[in-house]
């Protein structure tokens, strides 16, 4: 565990943060917010005295390597967000992040996951029936919709 001095807490190598509470002379878990693509937590930051939310990820490699340069970015090195430990992040350049091999296969996969789902739900309103009703024309379809970017049927 580090202190962070801009923003008055304690953060772990894995990415939970703490704040001394005087009252009860002991150091306090701070929530932090998981339901976007990035862990986020709000601080005060001592620079300009004013609450901010900030990416843990970034509050991370603060505290433990360094500031991080306007040009660079924070990358998770296994592709995954939400693993804030300090082994898995690293500074680089946006185009270096962009092509990580395990962030390219993550969006591969949702893109393919959302493509699937859209592509299921539009069939099943024209056709009534499901991919197990009738495989050889729902991939036929399928195989369309991939190529164009909409169904057969939408003009």
């Amino acid at each position: 565990m580090k202190f962070n001095k801009r923003y008055n807490c304690y953060v772990t190598k894995n990415g939970l943060v703490y704040r001394y509470d005087e009252k009860n002379d002991k150091l306090k878990l701070l929530k932090i917010s998981d339901n976007r693509k990035y862990a986020s937590i709000g601080l005060v930051d001592s620079l300009d005295n004013k609450w901010h939310g900030i990416n843990l990820h970034r509050l991370v490699y603060m505290t433990f390597v360094n500031d991080i340069p306007n040009d660079k970015v924070i990358d998770h090195i296994d592709g995954n967000t939400h693993n804030n430990n300090i082994d898995n992040l690293r500074c680089v350049s946006q185009k270096e992040n962009i092509n990580n091999v395990n962030t390219l296969k993550r969006k591969s996969i949702t893109m393919t996951d959302k493509l699937v789902s859209e592509f299921s739900k539009k069939f099943y309103q024209k056709y009534g029936m499901h991919k197990s009703d009738n495989v050889r024309f729902y991939l036929t379809e399928y195989g369309w919709y991939k190529r164009h970017n909409k169904c057969r049927w939408e003009k």
